[in-house]
């Protein structure tokens, strides 16, 4: 008996082969990117430590070739799963969209007569529509989540503390600026990203910081004087015409924190209803961005994302 296949079946071939060339190559090129992103931040890192004198050019060589080599051990693994593991729930999926738009057409029980089938083709119905609408419920799921990554669209860095040498001749921070003060963070752009860099040998600190505002990624730079450098804090002013900001970096705890105060409010310049606004002090702590990204992820979600979510346990 000669088996021949119908148009339909010819046509999911062909798209199950495009599918596997697209899906290795996307694969095998996402390994290679995320591979080269971490041996370029471990290669600046490496970078650094070369102008401290705690390192050597021909060994960050090596540890760029040992990271590639490392976070490319998987890249096989993942382009055969990726490319072959979804193939049967394609096909079922098109198999089952495929009698979905035929029984619109000319209609559900022409197409499945449910009183003449067998028990074993009931069920493979029931499969189908729970498929269906589970497929459906998945990819709503997606877009209500592109939507808050669009609204949320990165997660600033981690927190860190560095001193060089232990003493902390040279202190290094990052990390995201939130509110303490109050509930609700009022910080007008959170997602935001602060390095902090202090030489005690120039007597200087200098914060370079990123923040998204709408859709635009801005950047800024902000020298502080320095009130006191102490082996167990340092203390950082800033002194702005209306409002004055004390940061302390604390190198025992590694804590970093500041407190802001409004100042000159009898001035015209500072009289205005727009100075005015707001508390006459604030708090401020440098946290971990993820927090920070995942707390703005929780509010601009929507709320159907938030009972499905809730069902899901998250």
């Amino acid at each position: 008996m000669r088996f021949k296949l119908n148009r339909y079946q010819i046509v999911g071939l062909v798209l199950s082969v495009i599918w596997v060339i697209g899906a290795a190559l996307y694969a095998h090129n996402d390994d290679v990117s995320r591979a080269n992103n971490f041996a370029s931040f471990a290669d600046k890192v490496c970078q650094d430590s070369v102008k401290l004198r705690t390192s050597t050019p021909e060994k960050c060589g090596q540890e760029h070739a040992a990271n590639i080599a490392t976070w490319m051990k998987g890249d096989t693994a993942n382009v055969f799963f990726l490319a072959f593991a979804p193939l049967p729930l394609l096909w079922l999926t098109g198999f089952c969209l495929f009698y979905f738009v035929k029984a619109q057409a000319i209609g559900c029980r022409a197409v499945i007569p449910w009183i003449s089938l067998s028990w074993q083709k009931r069920a493979f119905v029931v499969l189908c529509f729970v498929f269906v609408a589970g497929s459906a419920a998945f990819g709503l799921l997606v877009l209500m989540n592109d939507y808050v990554d669009s609204e949320v669209p990165v997660s600033p860095s981690l927190k860190s503390f560095a001193k060089v040498p232990a003493n902390g001749g040279m202190v290094e921070v990052a990390g995201t600026w939130t509110r303490t003060d109050l509930t609700d963070d009022t910080i007008a752009d959170p997602i935001q990203t602060s390095r902090i860099l202090c030489i005690k040998s120039e007597n200087r600190c200098t914060e370079s910081k990123a923040y998204i505002s709408g859709n635009s990624l801005f950047a800024d730079n902000v020298d502080y004087s320095i009130d006191s450098w102490t082996d167990s804090a340092i203390v950082l002013r800033n002194d702005f015409p209306c409002a004055i900001e004390i940061y302390t970096l604390d190198l025992n705890t590694e804590v970093v924190s500041g407190v802001g105060y409004k100042t000159n409010q009898n001035t015209q310049l500072c009289s205005t209803s727009f100075n005015r606004e707001g508390p006459d002090r604030w708090k401020l702590s440098l946290e971990d961005g993820f927090k920070v990204y995942w707390a703005e992820r929780q509010k601009k979600r929507p709320w159907l994302l938030r009972v499905m979510q809730t069902f899901l346990g998250n």
